[in-house]
């Protein structure tokens, strides 16, 4: 009887996460870090009156799960994936890792924008700037990279205040589905809705 009791207080919480990681119509993927989070820290943290088996079970479980998604570029994914969800964002990227998964972020959207002006023949409209006045023919020639460069950091720290704002926005409740909101808040945050279209959405589902 023991036994039973042990194996039903490990298990039994695990139902309700198991079903919504499972679910089809749900983002699964950026809702792994917050629920090893949960595991680690509460569902499976050791109590007081855990018998040794309930223990060596949790001990057991916790392992597996922890080493399965500790493959770093799993783990990025799964920084990303949680920092594009406007219920989680950074909070559970660990703290040294803050900073790197922004500049990701940034690097990419740069890509999936260059990408986008290469399709299409021409500029994004995201990454139009407006052009300064011509100079004079001797100065384009010995400064046109430096103009070239000026021209892409403007588009860098672009993409990154946007990118902060997203981060600055209002909470939202964790009930929200991250799909609709992203559909509600695109044009707020179009550089970023595209970086979490690919993170977030799959290709049949893709609103933005």
């Amino acid at each position: 009887m023991d036994v039973l009791e042990s194996v039903n207080k490990v298990l039994s919480p695990l139902q309700e996460f198991t079903d919504a990681l499972s679910g089809e119509r749900y983002v699964s993927v950026s809702y792994l870090k917050p629920v090893l989070h949960l595991f680690n820290e509460t569902i499976l943290a050791e109590g007081e009156n855990d018998t040794q088996l309930t223990k060596d079970m949790k001990t057991t479980i916790l392992t597996y799960l922890n080493e399965k998604y500790s493959d770093p570029g799993t783990d990025d994914l799964l920084d990303m994936a949680s920092l594009l969800d406007p219920r989680f964002k950074t909070t559970y990227i660990r703290d040294e890792k803050v900073d790197e998964s922004k500049a990701r972020a940034v690097e990419e959207i740069k890509s999936l924008l260059t990408e986008q002006q290469a399709d299409t023949g021409g500029t994004s409209s995201a990454l139009q700037r407006p052009v300064a006045a011509a100079e004079p023919e001797v100065k384009k020639k010995q400064g046109s990279s430096t103009a070239q460069s000026r021209a892409t950091l403007s588009d860098e720290e672009t993409i990154k205040v946007e990118l902060r704002s997203y981060l600055q926005a209002v909470e939202v409740d964790s009930d929200t589905d991250p799909l609709e909101w992203w559909k509600c808040h695109q044009a707020n945050f179009p550089r970023v809705a595209k970086l979490a279209r690919k993170y977030l959405y799959s290709c049949h589902q893709c609103p933005i």
